[in-house]
Order: structure tokens, then C-alpha cells, then sequence
């Protein structure tokens, strides 16, 4: 590659994640006293202008209205196929992207209007899709536009989760959950240096999404789909273990052989919340110190995105935090930073 092609990589990349949330805003919304003050100190950053016209208090659209954000910043990154790397790229941008579709999704099952800014989101699947449930407001054209599109056997995982589980939303949480685990795993078998920011993030995603499907009565579909062979190290036989298991007990004891420095507590709830945070601050400090590295590597441009997404996630925890009255220790332990 010549080297204005990897200047213009190395600078678009750093553009990306110079936006990311700082220590001290971050510390000061965790001790916010409510939602309010919480948005007041958010207003210091790029994600304010990303949802100042939108309810914070609706999680659907705080969430939609984050991910729309991003999305259009990552895409301002533009790696055109011409380019090496281009594939990172990509993944990175279809991760967010699925966010926004679920978002969709979700308005479609509703029965609500999905946000008008949704219609000029530079992405052909989801600015369609925001036509079908617009002007269609119907939740199984929707599933039949993405499947009509490619778009990761949305429809028939829907599905194949909703014969096991009463709440259709929790259905889609499934479906789109296992394509954004799928676009993760793809990453990691690109580069290594990919990879290892990759499994960081993977790994813990798999592990949440077992122990809730236990819980879900959704450990079954799991098996059936072979979820394990997405993961670095999570197997068949971890996986068996967690889901033989309906005692806290036991499938705590079942973690602290994968996580021992994060699974120290007696409560299910704290022991996920701090393997969730624990791998979290590794990933945010692995994505930093990628970015600052010489030579330029193509993790950079997963690095970048990567941390945009951790922002938009400790945002969605915070705030919800601030809604659901959790204690500002236990969020620290559910973040990315180290506050």
C-alpha cells in the first residue's frame, strides 16, 4: 500500500474515535443525580446533537437516536472497495448499522412512527426499511424486506426465537443479537490484530446472551444454532455448563473458572454486571492503545468504531441507571471506563 493511503487511513481513522466521551464527563454523569443532570454534562460532547430533540427517558429512542449518530459519523469514513482494509470497515459499520435496524424493528412491532431522520440515513437497508414500516406500518413486511435484502436471516431467526419466548420484542433482542455477534465474528478472521480486539468484545457477548437465555427458556434455539462456534473461547462444553444449570450458585461457579478476577461476588446480577465492565475497560484500553500505535494497523479502524460503540452503551447504561434508580457503583462496574 502507498503511504498516502495509509496517512489518509491513519488520520480518518483517529477522526472517528477523537469525538469519544472523556473520563470526566463520563464520571460526572455516573454521579449525576438524576436523568436531567445527566444530559446536562452530555451536552459537552457530539452525542448531545444526536439526541437533544428526543425523549431520553424512552429507551427506544435514546438508543435510536444514538446509533443514527454514530452511524453517520462512521460513514464519514468512507473505505471505498479500492482500498486495503475496506473490509474492516465494513463489518464496522454493518455492527452499527444492525443497531438501527432493530431500532426499526421495534417501531414496526409498536406500531409507532419511526423518526423521520431515519429516511436520510446513508444506508440503503435501513433507510428501505424505514419506508416499509412508515408507510406499511407493518412489523412482517419489514421482516420480509430484510430477508428480500440478504439481510442475515433476520426473518427466520425471528421466528425460529418466537416459538420459545411470549414477548416478540424479546424475540427480536434474539435475532439481532445473534447478526451483530455474527458481524464480530467475521471481524476476527481478518487480521490478528483485529481479532484480538475482536474476541475481547465477542467472548462476553456470548456469555451474557447464554445466561439470559437460560432465564429466557431460550437456551435451547441456542444449542440448536451451535451460538459457541461464533466465540474465541467460549465451547460446547462451557455452554452445556451454564445452561444445566438453574441455581445462581452453581452457574457462578461456572464463570469464576472463565473470569476469576471479575466473578468474585455472590449475586448473579453484580457477577454479570462485573464481567460485562471487566472486559469492557480491557476492550476501551486495548482500542486506545491500538490507535496510538506506529505503524499503522488495520485494527486501528476497528479501534475507532469500537470505541464509538462502547460510548454509545456506557451512555444507554448511564441514563438508564438514572431512570431505574441503580447506584452509581454498580454502574461503574457495568462501564467501559475506569472511573
Amino acid at each position: 500500500m502507498i503511504s498516502w493511503e495509509l496517512g489518509y487511513l491513519a488520520v480518518r481513522a483517529r477522526l472517528v474515535a477523537s469525538v469519544r466521551l472523556s473520563d470526566q464527563v463520563v464520571a460526572d454523569m455516573v454521579s449525576a443525580e438524576n436523568v436531567d443532570r445527566a444530559i446536562d454534562y452530555l451536552k459537552e460532547t457530539a452525542y448531545y446533537g444526536y439526541i437533544k430533540n428526543v425523549d431520553v427517558r424512552d429507551q427506544l429512542q435514546l438508543e435510536t437516536g444514538l446509533w443514527a449518530g454514530v452511524y453517520e459519523d462512521l460513514y464519514k469514513l468512507r473505505l471505498g472497495p479500492h482500498l486495503k482494509f475496506s473490509d474492516v470497515y465494513s463489518v464496522s459499520l454493518a455492527v452499527v448499522e444492525s443497531k438501527i435496524v432493530s431500532s426499526l424493528l421495534k417501531y414496526a412491532l409498536l406500531g409507532l412512527d419511526p423518526p423521520e431522520y431515519l429516511s436520510s440515513i446513508r444506508s440503503p437497508v435501513v433507510s428501505g426499511l424505514y419506508n416499509v414500516v412508515y408507510e406499511d406500518r407493518s412489523f412482517a413486511r419489514g421482516l420480509e424486506f430484510l430477508d428480500a435484502a440478504g439481510y442475515g436471516r433476520v426473518g427466520e431467526l425471528y421466528n425460529f426465537f418466537n416459538r420459545y419466548l411470549k414477548d416478540p420484542r424479546r424475540s427480536i433482542d434474539y435475532a439481532m443479537d445473534l447478526l451483530f455477534i455474527s458481524y464480530i465474528s467475521e471481524a476476527v478472521g481478518y487480521y490478528y490484530s483485529v481479532a484480538h480486539l475482536a474476541c475481547l468484545e465477542l467472548d462476553q457477548l456470548i456469555v451474557n446472551m447464554i445466561i439470559r437465555s437460560v432465564y429466557d427458556g431460550a437456551s435451547d434455539p441456542l444449542k440448536d444454532i451451535e451460538v459457541w462456534r461464533y466465540s474465541c473461547s467460549i465451547d460446547r462444553e462451557v455452554f452445556e455448563d451454564l445452561t444445566s444449570y438453574t441455581d445462581d450458585e452453581r452457574i457462578i461457579a461456572v464463570l469464576k473458572k472463565l473470569y476469576p478476577a471479575a466473578a468474585g461476588d455472590r449475586d448473579l446480577g453484580i457477577v454479570l454486571a462485573s464481567i460485562r465492565g471487566w472486559n469492557r475497560k480491557r476492550l476501551r484500553d486495548a482500542c486506545i492503545n491500538t490507535l496510538s500505535s506506529y505503524p499503522f494497523d488495520p485494527a486501528a479502524i476497528w479501534a475507532s468504531t469500537t470505541l464509538r460503540r462502547l460510548d454509545v452503551e456506557d451512555i444507554i447504561a448511564i441514563i438508564g441507571s438514572k431512570i431505574g434508580l441503580l447506584s452509581s457503583d454498580l454502574v461503574k462496574k457495568m462501564i467501559s471506563f475506569a472511573i
